[in-house]
């Protein structure tokens, strides 16, 4: 059967929220949360946690099947996340032609084994490369109806090209965001890639408000969320 090599990402820094990836969603930190969720996936999974904190990798280095303390180079600021997940698959014994390469970036917690199933299930049906999950875009927020300010003050569309839209109805072109739930690859797409957006990369929808989590607010979001998940299956 099918392997899932997840790649679980969890850099000791954090510029928006400090110790970003210990925090506290559910009852479990963020880190944690990942991991769990990953072992509730209907295919063989292989999970990688990588990460410079050496807290976090005493802390969970026994709940998962190759913990990687990252060099300092792949854990800046700067660090791009491709290069943490070649270094990862290069760490790897034995690798198969048929693996996905999942990553499950912590600061999204709202996640399901349900969105990772799904995801899996529509990347394997239709021999996809790559497959991101995305959220729509609030009309309000779209980027016909974004801003800048040009050098003289004046208001100007951000987008040269923009249409002028007087109001939302008249948007018939969706926008959408990646909000950070699933990244998939096939294994020999994921050895050579340089972005985590490939030309040919399709996109599996979320339709529910989810929390990407770069700041507090993001935080009490994602907890918010989490809590109205719990009393929402309560009730059922």
């Amino acid at each position: 059967m099918q392997r899932i090599v997840c790649i679980i990402p969890a850099r000791k820094g954090s510029k928006g929220l400090r110790r970003k990836n210990l925090r506290i969603v559910g009852l479990n930190t963020l880190v944690y949360r990942a991991i769990k969720v990953a072992k509730r996936i209907k295919h063989p999974v292989y999970i990688i946690l990588t990460t410079d904190d050496e807290k976090i990798s005493r802390r969970y280095c026994r709940k998962v099947d190759m913990c990687i303390l990252r060099n300092k180079h792949l854990a800046e600021d700067n660090s791009v996340i491709s290069d943490v997940i070649k270094d990862a698959l290069d760490r790897l014994n034995v690798c198969y032609d048929d693996d996905l390469v999942m990553l499950l970036e912590p600061s999204s917690p709202n996640r399901t084994a349900d969105d990772l199933n799904a995801a899996i299930r529509d990347m394997t049906m239709n021999n996809y490369n790559s497959l991101v999950s995305v959220n729509p875009v609030d009309p309000k927020f779209h980027p016909f109806k974004i801003l800048k300010i040009e050098t003289n003050g004046v208001l100007a569309p951000y987008l040269i090209d923009a249409p002028s839209v007087q109001n939302r109805q008249e948007i018939t072109d969706p926008a959408f965001y990646r909000n950070g739930i699933v990244y998939l690859f096939k294994i020999g797409t994921a050895r050579k890639m340089e972005k985590t957006l490939f030309n040919d990369t399709r996109c599996i929808i979320t339709s529910r408000e989810v929390s990407n989590i770069d700041s507090l607010t993001d935080l009490w979001l994602a907890r918010y969320l989490n809590f109205k998940s719990f009393i929402r299956r309560q009730l059922h």
